[in-house]
């Protein structure tokens, strides 16, 4: 079968982002006749992912159109996080990022290790349970993919992985602000439950926003601490994989090139609109031009946050994570649920991130 054309690959996208956008303004719709005391826990990202989803398991899309759709999220998600910098200083980031790191740290070694045990007790392939415990303890499909190449994951396993953990990210979505609002979690708190234990960057940025800007900006920043660590998992877990097989990490592939690949390079769009605001350039941008260029950064990143959720949710395919059968779910579940709960006892003893 020929490769798309560049016009038809265009033309996929366009479509892709004319239905996401009308998928978002739906949300917004539905969003606003929610009552307030339903409608502060449940925000717009949500009620987009949600009708997404229920889109996407009625109607069989063409493949193009899929295709567009992970395209968009692709483009417009890291887009979105990088606007998101604008409006924190470096040294808010800074404090954030080294006390969050150590739970980072703490919650990816017990991710990787329950999801290796339990792979071993449902006898599940290493390189899937990896992939799974990858995907719940760095940055979710992202580091999924990352890590498959370096431990010769097979695209079956590939597609289970990706399947599962989207399954339980999209339940995280949908209920870590409803705990949060009934305990009545500080923002702070909240946004570092988030950053630390909701598997996609995705669906960390939609929780944290839903809850409130301060949760976001905290989530947000825990979130991309964790994601700074893909490239050195990526490393460790190919290594640790070759040396089980006696074989290398990959051919032709160095460690200096796997966490070159690997590394997130949004993050680093992130840091610099972080610098910018911390030494004054928006501000001095916003005089210029008669616009507050921080709020136009914030609203602009709401507006492509809900866009890039809704096209989550309608290529979230939940026939996937069901045919995947039980063990591969039994896993994400269970490290999933470790992590979310040693979140909260390490956030109780160390306090929220930036604290």
């Amino acid at each position: 079968m020929p490769a798309p054309s560049p016009r038809s690959r265009g033309l996929a996208l366009a479509a892709a982002f004319a239905l996401a956008v009308s998928v978002a303004f739906a949300a917004s719709f539905l969003h606003h006749l929610l009552p307030e005391s339903l409608a502060y826990p449940v925000g717009e990202v949500i009620v987009a992912v949600i009708l997404g989803v229920t889109i996407g398991q009625v109607w069989a899309m063409p493949t193009a159109l899929q295709d567009g759709l992970q395209c968009l999220v692709r483009l417009v998600l890291p887009a979105a996080i990088m606007l998101l910098g604008a409006r924190l200083a470096l040294d808010e980031l800074v404090a954030t990022g080294v006390q969050a790191l150590a739970m980072v740290l703490v919650l990816m070694v017990t991710a990787l290790g329950v999801a290796y045990l339990v792979g071993r007790v449902t006898h599940t392939s290493s390189v899937l349970s990896t992939l799974l415990g990858v995907g719940v303890s760095v940055c979710g499909n992202t580091a999924i993919i990352a890590t498959a190449p370096a431990i010769r994951a097979r695209d079956e396993e590939v597609s289970v992985a990706i399947a599962v953990n989207t399954l339980f990210g999209m339940l995280a979505v949908l209920t870590y602000p409803l705990v949060g609002d009934a305990v009545g979690m500080s923002q702070a708190f909240f946004g570092t439950w988030a950053g630390t234990a909701v598997n996609d960057t995705s669906q960390v940025v939609a929780v944290g926003i839903s809850y409130g800007d301060e949760a976001s900006d905290v989530a947000t920043t825990v979130k991309l601490v964790r994601n700074t660590m893909l490239g050195f998992v990526v490393v460790v877990v190919a290594v640790l994989h070759a040396r089980s097989r006696g074989a290398s990490s990959g051919p032709g592939t160095s460690r200096a090139a796997l966490l070159r690949r690997s590394f997130p390079v949004f993050v680093l769009g992130f840091l610099a609109m972080a610098i910018a605001n911390t030494v004054g350039f928006l501000d001095a941008a916003s005089g210029a031009v008669g616009t507050d260029l921080v709020e136009l950064c914030t609203s602009a990143a709401s507006l492509l946050l809900v866009v890039a959720l809704a096209a989550v949710g309608l290529t979230t395919s939940l026939g996937a994570a069901r045919r995947s059968g039980w063990p591969p779910l039994v896993i994400g579940f269970t490290t999933a649920l470790t992590t979310s709960l040693l979140s909260l006892a390490l956030i109780l003893i160390l306090g929220p991130a930036g604290s």
